[in-house]
């Protein structure tokens, strides 16, 4: 039904999506291929950028990634935007870096209460329930890429690799700039169906300064990025437990993967002028 094109397939995953139907997609889609769909085989692995790849920042080091972040702006509504955003970049006893991420899509399922899911908590990466009910208004999303570190000279920072919604994604990351709490990441990244691209800013804390907004502010400028485009991504009810207006029914959203799209999307904000 969506053709192949990604905002569609997010939305329909982001309605009716739950880890069973990931691990479903994931064995009929890329591992037994019991299901044909639009791909090129020439997208298989990272990619060379070429002219597109960003300028990264010079003499970056990885120790400074080490930890955990929140999303706090990003640039394409469909990837970067999600609510109550999360990453924790950490070592295998290997040596190897790998990055946790979990995110969460709006489910609407008339529900009159609205259960958020409370941060990280230290030294795990599932985000434990607030409440002994499941939250079934968000589809919670929890992956971790691999991160492979580039040398100095070349293009990325560092490139990844992961799965979500049943897909194998390569990205490459450039670290455009970073202050004492923020890191400002660019990337371009493909799955078999295509290719993407995006920025996106993370913070020690679910807000940044005024000080560190401004020199995020500068590197975007810098970076040929209009600021004004970014979102500004919900953080504020994380950790919490709220009354909520009664949700549209998901049966709205059967067989109309768009107009969840529009609904998702309309919940985004952009940041202020």
């Amino acid at each position: 039904r969506c053709g192949g094109d990604p905002t569609c397939s997010t939305g329909c995953f982001a309605a009716f999506g739950d880890d069973s139907v990931t691990g479903f997609m994931s064995c009929i889609l890329e591992e037994k291929e019991c299901l044909q769909f639009p791909k090129d085989p020439k997208l298989l692995g990272w990619l060379d950028d070429g002219d597109a790849a960003p300028k990264k920042m010079p003499g970056f080091k990885m120790e400074s990634m080490k930890g955990d972040w929140v999303k706090v702006y990003g640039l394409d509504s469909r990837y970067d935007c999600f609510e109550c955003q999360q990453n924790r970049f950490r070592t295998e006893g290997d040596g190897g870096w790998r990055m946790d991420t979990t995110f969460r899509l709006p489910r609407p399922r008339g529900l009159t209460k609205v259960s958020v899911e409370p941060p990280l908590e230290p030294g795990t990466f599932k985000w434990p329930s607030s409440t002994k009910t499941p939250d079934t208004s968000y589809f919670q999303n929890d992956l971790t890429e691999e991160v492979l570190v580039d040398r100095e000279e070349a293009k990325p920072t560092m490139h990844t690799t992961g799965k979500t919604f049943g897909l194998t994604f390569w990205e490459n990351y450039y670290i455009v700039g970073q202050g004492s709490d923020f890191q400002f990441v660019r990337y371009i990244g493909h799955t078999l169906q295509g290719g993407y691209k995006g920025a996106f800013v993370l913070a020690r804390q679910d807000k940044l300064g005024p000080e560190s907004l401004a020199q995020v502010k500068k590197i975007a400028a810098e970076q040929g990025l209009d600021f004004s485009e970014f979102c500004q991504v919900k953080n504020d009810a994380c950790g919490t437990v709220k009354e909520g207006p009664k949700g549209s029914d998901i049966g709205e959203f059967v067989g109309d993967a768009n107009k969840y799209v529009k609904f998702m999307f309309g919940r985004q904000e952009k940041v202020p002028k």
